[in-house]
């Protein structure tokens, strides 16, 4: 059995909430060298109002990550800024 990493960022969306905002997205993570056993996983990441620049990295990063993995090599690599992480609202 293979180790399992993110492939693709999925349903990426920036909403307000009342105290900041919220970056909801599903990863897609799959075991090394086989595209039958992935696995969909729903995440959000918090963000303070102070936090937005913060949150539109991220947004950005996972844009990035996605057109890299399709082969554009014109693009920096990713780096994805602290955030707190979440399960649920």
């Amino acid at each position: 059995m293979g180790k399992k990493k993110v492939v693709e960022f999925k349903y990426i969306k920036l909403k307000e909430a009342d105290n900041g905002y919220i970056l909801d997205y599903e990863e897609v993570i799959e075991e090394e060298g086989s595209m039958e056993s992935r696995d969909w996983n729903q995440k959000n990441m918090v963000f303070t109002e102070d936090q937005l620049d913060d949150a539109m990295d991220n947004m950005k990063a996972m844009h990035i990550f996605n057109k890299m993995r399709k082969g554009d090599t014109n693009l920096a690599s990713p780096s994805f800024p602290e955030a707190v992480m979440k399960s649920e609202y």
